[in-house]
């Protein structure tokens, strides 16, 4: 019984170290994601649709990762939201590639074909 335990222990250690880093180390997980940059004065909520809708927060004047998908076959929507729930942007990308989908201050959007991380202010 004691063994069996120490073992699942072992086993969650190890998974937990694979997916997040060792203890007190910061993995960087930009080279596996889509990073959404505010430059607006005010936190966005994102919405991923196109598979399990997916509500990621966007900080003001910072930068966010969404998680790579590992197949481009199907493009996914990215629908940018204000405080209020009203759409300032929206973005269909089949996020699987390392991408920086910018919302500038005055609203206008760009898709910039890399990642820039982190956020450049």
């Amino acid at each position: 019984m004691l063994l069996t335990i120490v073992v699942v222990i072992c086993a969650c250690a190890v998974g937990w170290v694979r997916q997040f880093g060792g203890p007190l180390t910061e993995r960087d997980h930009s080279a596996e994601s889509f990073v959404v940059e505010n430059h607006l004065e005010f936190e966005l909520t994102v919405e991923e649709t196109g598979g399990v809708p997916i509500t990621h927060s966007v900080f003001a004047t910072s930068s966010a990762l969404i998680p790579l998908r590992s197949s481009c076959e199907r493009l996914m929507r990215l629908v940018a939201r204000d405080p209020a729930g009203r759409e300032i942007a929206s973005l269909d990308d089949p996020l699987c590639e390392p991408r920086t989908w910018v919302i500038e201050a005055d609203g206008w959007t760009q898709l910039l074909h890399e990642r820039r991380w982190p956020y450049p202010g």
